[in-house]
């Protein structure tokens, strides 16, 4: 995958789009437009990490990135959508307004460390932007961990599917055992739908046990009961982030399958 290049006329069309969502007073299209309109200004690759709870996400991320940029348990927001770029080391923490003090939404800027103290802590954020010393995304490419999508939280719902509009590519992160529940089938069927270019991503792999079913069998399962679904993707991959194990039926690695 290569870096976008968009052309910043690119914006223009949605200027006016923008405009008349403004006059019928839809403003969650209004800030979609606008962050569509940003992303083209700035020409940056958006790559989205998306997943149920505690399938793994955070831990991939990480490793990606070379190092612990985020906790390793789920941040406890209201539409923890969190970016992750290269650059001086620090934290944005954006609040709703009953964390603010003056009872208004704020950000609070804090180092990478005591991130997860605040996550800890718990409290209403409605996003959070993270920097810190990650080569691989350069200057312009950006990382977005979004909520579980199986979360019963409507705003982790929420959040997930208004990044996710942002997305050049999209990464869905599975659990294991839950490849071939309904509810993991239907929403990677969205993610077909959509267009994007998708990679599929079964992790925890070490769950795995050879002596009840072989590992090309279970691949061959995963592999039909997808192709049963018409989900189509770009990349099928098997991963394990305890043992850091990676299998793929596409001849596809994870680091270079990004190729930015």
């Amino acid at each position: 995958m290569s870096r976008t290049d968009y052309p910043k006329e690119m914006a223009k069309p949605l200027l006016p789009l923008r405009e008349a969502m403004e006059q019928t007073g839809d403003h969650t299209a209004v800030q979609a437009l606008t962050d569509l309109i940003s992303k083209a200004e700035m020409k940056h690759l958006t790559i989205a990490f998306c997943g149920h709870f505690s399938a793994g996400k955070s831990s991939l991320i990480n490793s990606l990135c070379g190092k612990r940029v985020l906790p390793s348990s789920p941040v406890p927001t209201s539409a923890n959508v969190v970016s992750i770029r290269n650059g001086k080391p620090r934290a944005l923490i954006y609040t709703t307004p009953n964390v603010s003090a003056d009872n208004g939404a704020g950000t609070l800027e804090v180092s990478p460390e005591e991130l997860e103290a605040y996550c800890k802590n718990g409290g209403a954020y409605s996003s959070i932007e993270v920097w810190d010393d990650i080569p691989l995304l350069k200057d312009d490419a950006v990382l977005l961990d979004t909520p579980g999508v199986d979360s019963t939280d409507r705003g982790h719902s929420l959040a997930t599917h208004s990044a996710l509009h942002l997305a050049d590519v999209v990464f869905y992160v599975m659990d294991y055992n839950h490849v071939q529940s309904e509810t993991n089938l239907s929403f990677a069927k969205s993610l077909s739908d959509w267009g994007k270019p998708l990679f599929l991503i079964v992790n925890q792999i070490d769950k795995h046990r050879e002596r009840e079913l072989s590992f090309d069998q279970y691949t061959e399962g995963v592999e039909a009961i997808f192709a049963a679904w018409e989900v189509r993707y770009d990349g099928l991959l098997f991963t394990s982030s305890a043992t850091s194990s990676i299998a793929t039926t596409s001849g596809m690695c994870f680091r270079n399958s990004l190729d930015i």
